[in-house]
């Protein structure tokens, strides 16, 4: 080490004109290696590492108006991470509408096969309703007179066969007599 001054991290960015963020983020980044932090934990930074690290000390401070180049570039971070911030925001809506999307296509998916398979169904169903082309050919059969005369109908209530006093050519009811 040299005999040169150790300053403090206030010290240090007034002397380079830069900000104490621009001081901690060479810090950060292992430009100041000799940096020594004490019990009260200020730092204490060897001014041969601030010319290491490509400060310049005793910079002139920007003239009145005209900001310091090192609070842009703390404003352009403080603009990037509310950019980022935002771009983060805008991203998680578009996974959230991706994510209901994503539902609605499977949601539908899962109707068409229900009604892919609803169709089949029909269709078996049909062809076997339909007839066969075999049956076609066959004409339909007619009906044809019974050669036997239909007995007279007895006076009273006709009652079937199977019930007692019942005539055997009478027709049976499909329906029970109460």
């Amino acid at each position: 080490m040299s005999n040169r001054p150790m300053l403090s991290q206030q010290e240090a960015a007034d002397r380079c004109g830069v900000s104490r963020t621009t001081i901690r983020r060479h810090h950060r980044e292992g430009r100041l290696p000799n940096t020594v932090v004490d019990d009260d934990g200020a730092w204490h930074i060897p001014v041969e590492d601030l010319l290491a690290a490509g400060l310049r000390l005793n910079a002139p401070a920007p003239p009145d108006g005209t900001p310091n180049p090192s609070q842009d570039n703390d404003r352009e971070a403080d603009g990037a991470s509310s950019e980022v911030a935002r771009l983060r925001s805008e991203l998680a809506e578009a996974r959230e509408r991706l994510i209901e999307s994503e539902a609605g296509r499977r949601a539908a998916e899962e109707v068409r096969t229900a009604q892919a398979a609803h169709i089949a169904d029909l269709q078996q169903m049909l062809t076997a309703l339909a007839p066969a082309p075999e049956r076609a050919s066959i004409p339909a059969p007619t009906r044809q007179p019974d050669p036997t005369p239909d007995p007279p109908a007895a006076e009273g209530p006709a009652s079937s066969p199977n019930e007692p006093g019942g005539s055997p050519g009478a027709r049976r009811r499909w329906w029970r007599r109460s």
